[in-house]
């Protein structure tokens, strides 16, 4: 199993409700995506697979704790449109980080 980087957005500070990556990603394949994340707030990590019109909440909606590494898998299928948001204040990303892990 290869963890090839999609994309990071390390450093980045991000307001409440704003979509993490300035464009969704495209998978050109079904597999299993890698997220990573770190930022200087405890915030609830939102993910959307069709632009924004629908959000599911990672971490069972709770809140990830500051200064911390998470890692999360999700399954991403051809045609969806990707994206992440946070819902407190303005977060720095420390880390950031989208890998295929498949």
């Amino acid at each position: 199993m290869s963890n090839e980087l999609v994309t990071n957005i390390d450093g980045t500070s991000k307001t409440s409700g704003t979509q993490c990556f300035t464009a969704d990603l495209l998978p050109v394949a079904n597999g299993t995506y890698r997220i990573e994340v770190s930022g200087s707030l405890a915030h609830v990590l939102e993910v959307t697979f069709d632009s924004g019109t629908n959000w599911t909440k990672l971490n069972n909606g709770a809140q990830l704790v500051a200064d911390q590494l998470y890692v999360f898998d999700v399954m991403i299928k051809t045609g969806d449109t990707f994206n992440m948001r946070q819902s407190t204040g303005t977060v720095v990303f420390d880390i950031l980080r989208i890998y295929r892990v498949d």
